[in-house]
């Protein structure tokens, strides 16, 4: 089983409120003292203080929501600590609930309605990118690998996130699959290995939402992200672009060497069974 170290997870941001849910999160998902209820009311725990203290000192929500967000890169696409991870938030969404006061977002609901969590996580996917920390300076060949492994830790994260139904990532899931099956590159510069390996999260978790909705909008004009340029169905339905889809994993595992290869032909399998489940 791949290991991980939530300690990195911290580095890009010296924040209290990031290193103390960190924390919460290393022992639970790394040293596994604590349960994932446990970890939540350590959460709901730190941030209650804030409803009577001054809004400078509060524990900043979006500061909680970002250290779920770093520990996600850090951890493996398929280390069970990603569901345990996504079991925190839920743990956190069944504790008892109580509405406070939150600047422009007015009265929210602690922590029912994960409060604007939904608004970080579209920040995220329209302005974070697998080499963000790079930026401004050339990459090593090891850093890139590195960046790329983390970025697919984060789509699976993403996935779960939906699969678990906290957040509807419809949207996302289609941007990554047409960016490595309708075009030639992505808008980061990922290879084709890993922009496979992330899109595949996508299918792999969510694959069977994906269908549902385009075959609830099977007609020509569905409301679904543009398509790319290598994409061959123009005035067609939404369900020959989920036929495309799969034939274009076929197509680009020959491009494709061990793993890779084996996985972009395991998304195609897993698409046509669940086509053929609608038949």
């Amino acid at each position: 089983m791949p290991t991980f170290n939530l300690a990195k997870a911290a580095e890009s941001d010296d924040s209290d409120a990031d290193r103390t849910v960190i924390q919460i999160f290393t022992e639970c998902l790394e040293l596994e003292t604590i349960t994932e209820n446990e970890a939540a009311k350590r959460i709901d725990e730190y941030h209650r203080p804030a409803e009577t203290s001054d809004e400078e000192d509060e524990p900043n929500i979006w500061l909680i929501w970002g250290a779920f967000l770093r520990a996600s890169f850090m951890i493996p696409h398929d280390h069970p600590a990603q569901d345990k991870l996504i079991q925190i938030l839920l743990e956190l969404q069944d504790l008892p609930s109580r509405r406070v006061e939150y600047g422009e977002f007015g009265e929210v609901e602690f922590w029912t309605e994960l409060p604007v969590f939904r608004f970080y996580m579209i920040e995220v996917w329209s302005s974070v990118g697998p080499f963000n920390k790079y930026m401004g300076r050339e990459r090593t060949e090891e850093e890139t690998t590195e960046a790329s492994r983390e970025w697919r830790n984060f789509i699976s994260f993403s996935a779960r996130l939906w699969e678990a139904e906290v957040i509807n990532c419809f949207n996302h899931s289609v941007y990554a699959l047409r960016d490595t099956l309708e075009a030639d590159e992505d808008d980061y510069g990922l290879e084709l290995k890993w922009r496979v390996a992330a899109a595949s999260e996508w299918i792999v978790h969510c694959g069977d939402m994906i269908l549902e909705i385009i075959r609830d909008n099977d007609f020509v004009h569905a409301r679904t992200p543009a398509k790319g340029s290598l994409y061959d169905g123009k005035g067609k339905t939404e369900m020959y672009r989920w036929e495309f889809w799969k034939r274009r994993f076929e197509e680009v595992s020959g491009q494709l060497e061990g793993d890779f290869k084996t996985l972009a032909l395991d998304c195609a399998d897993r698409m046509q069974k669940l086509s053929e489940s609608l038949e």
